[in-house]
């Protein structure tokens, strides 16, 4: 068979009841076995069949489905009774399913057994998406009629997450079109933290550090952001930079998505309870902030953890927020309704539209660093941060400043009248303990 093939399901709970699919599992000898040493092997073979890891699946001649496993049901997203008599090419992409049928003749008219790792291709799930597959084949027949069996194994996550980072590292995007050796030692690498970074989640070695926010005039802490630290045995300190498109490539974005929220209002509950209160800003990822339940989420967590809403402050992108934006328009109000703050990060590095963003219930602007690192000498980084400044202040959000490495940075925006700033200036980030020595009773306002 070629690229395009697959054959059908294997569903013991349905065609193990009879003695004839027994028969043709077992081989022509079983017919003569006796009846009671048949049925205790039928059982045997059902048990085994439903503990298979693999999806099994079973077709006749024609490619019509006679059984599938329990593991072929997850893989295919369809019940053993909906594929049960269904021909085989439901999962195949309707542009593919004209060629099946002569590869499908082909290979009754000349069987011959494939193992695992000779035939790569893609199932059709049920929903439309596509999941890399392995397939072994088998076939044999019993009293002149032909029959097929074929063992799909779903390609592992390592075999996927290879896939696209090698796509992204071959592939110009266009052609938060070329190749090189050094791009493929980039992939090796990628796939190298990858697995580092599944294992820091389970084992619980990454931390949240947080970055005091000051206020520009009075020089008191107002707040923090959580920022994500990791130190692994063999890699030792790794940057944020490097590891979180490596985690939003892998999906591994979301499991650490939710850690850093559930640790953060861990925290919030802990300042609240020792009279400190502080704000704390976390940052959401794309693709955290799409799920459906995003809000229901942050509610969960802020009742499990017993932080008040108020002190959460929710960070997303200015290219998240320009995305859908009725829908985004739509989480937010999910958001502020259970009392948190949305703040607009990476402002002025994308292509806002003003009215869109009036109409957004964001309470807070940051300025991108990179319009901070030219204060005073570059003429250009001075007008767009004012600009900013103005803007934000014209819509009646506080403005914070991050990135903040000297004194002269810092007098630019007390005179720009900015509320907030962060950075290296005042402090790097730190461990929750380190802050909590640097707090002392008051009330945020910002």
């Amino acid at each position: 068979m070629t690229h395009q093939e697959i054959l059908a399901p294997f569903d013991p709970r349905e065609a193990m009841t009879s003695d004839v699919a027994t028969d043709c599992v077992c081989g022509r000898q079983s017919l003569h076995r006796p009846l009671a040493h048949r049925e205790s092997q039928s059982q045997r073979e059902k048990v085994t069949l439903n503990a298979a890891p693999d999806g099994v699946l079973w077709v006749d001649s024609s490619g019509h489905i006679l059984m599938s496993n329990p593991a072929m049901e997850a893989l295919s997203g369809y019940t053993s009774a909906e594929l049960l008599g269904q021909h085989v090419t439901i999962f195949l992409p309707e542009h593919l399913r004209g060629q099946h049928a002569q590869s499908m003749q082909n290979f009754f008219t000349a069987p011959h057994s494939r193992a695992m790792g000779e035939m790569d291709m893609k199932l059709l799930r049920r929903g439309g998406q596509l999941t890399p597959v392995d397939i072994s084949l088998e076939h044999w027949k019993v009293d002149g009629a032909r029959y097929a069996i074929a063992y799909i194994r779903d390609l592992p996550e390592r075999k996927r997450f290879e896939e696209s980072l090698q796509h992204r590292a071959t592939h110009h995007e266009l052609t938060c079109a070329f190749y090189s050796p050094e791009m493929n030692q980039h992939v090796h690498e990628n796939m190298q933290l990858q697995t580092r970074l599944k294992e820091a989640i389970a084992q619980g070695r990454l931390q949240l550090h947080y970055q005091p926010q000051v206020g520009v005039e009075s020089g008191e802490i107002v707040g923090a952001e959580a920022l994500l630290r990791w130190h692994d045995p063999l890699l030792g300190s790794v940057s944020p930079a490097r590891f979180i498109p490596v985690a939003e490539a892998s999906g591994l974005i979301l499991p650490i998505s939710d850690w850093v929220l559930e640790t953060a209002c861990e925290q919030i509950a802990v300042w609240i309870a020792a009279g400190t209160p502080l704000r704390v800003a976390i940052n959401v990822s794309a693709q955290q902030f799409r799920q459906t339940g995003f809000s229901e989420k942050i509610r969960a967590a802020l009742a499990r953890t017993g932080a008040q809403a108020q002190w959460l402050d929710l960070e997303i992108t200015e290219s998240v927020a320009m995305t859908q934006p009725e829908k985004v328009r739509e989480q937010l109000n999910a958001l502020v309704a259970l009392g948190c703050r949305v703040v607009l990060d990476d402002f002025g590095t994308g292509y806002s539209s003003l009215a869109y963003l009036k109409a957004l219930p964001v309470s807070k602007l940051k300025i991108d660093k990179s319009f901070l690192d030219g204060i005073p000498g570059d003429a250009g980084d001075a007008t767009i941060s004012l600009a900013i400044i103005t803007l934000a202040h014209s819509l009646g959000m506080t403005l914070v400043a991050e990135g903040v490495e000297t004194d002269a940075q810092l007098a630019f925006l007390l005179r720009a009248e900015c509320e907030i700033y962060q950075g290296w200036l005042y402090a790097k980030a730190m461990k929750a303990e380190d802050l909590t020595a640097l707090l002392s009773p008051f009330s945020s306002t910002n």
